[in-house]
């Protein structure tokens, strides 16, 4: 999932949405991130097509498949 990126990410001050095949796994990251608020926020989301609407535009998507 890239969720060491993703939490550099945050931890820098931007917002980012995640999505994993495996739920467990955003939950866990996201539960993490939230329980000491960093700078940005990350956002959960449950399909690629929901990461797309949960972000305003312009948009930067980083796949990592």
């Amino acid at each position: 999932m890239g969720s060491r990126i993703a939490e550099k990410l945050v931890v820098a001050g931007h917002s980012v949405v995640v999505w994993n095949r495996s739920a467990p796994a955003v939950e866990e990251l996201v539960s993490k991130l939230q329980s000491a608020p960093p700078k940005g926020a990350v956002i959960s989301a449950p399909t690629i097509a929901t990461v797309i609407e949960k972000m305003p535009a312009p948009r930067i998507i980083w796949l990592m498949l």
